[in-house]
């Protein structure tokens, strides 16, 4: 229906809702990432460049130091 901002806010409380001690729904989340690991989906906060998975983990510098 376009609404958009609907469609963000349930995307947002869906990802704040993860129970990441469920192994089922990370095992789930993980296969789904590694299926689509090509498609572009992550972006840098520092450049603004558009990263697939595959990139990130290849990159190796997603962690972040506290």
């Amino acid at each position: 229906t376009g609404n958009y901002l609907g469609a963000i806010e349930q995307i947002t409380q869906a990802v704040m809702n993860l129970n990441f001690y469920d192994s089922c729904v990370i095992n789930e989340m993980l296969q789904n990432l590694d299926t689509d690991k090509y498609r572009i989906t992550w972006k840098n906060k520092e450049n603004g460049m558009w990263y697939s998975t595959a990139e990130v983990l290849e990159r190796n510098d997603y962690y972040e130091e506290t």
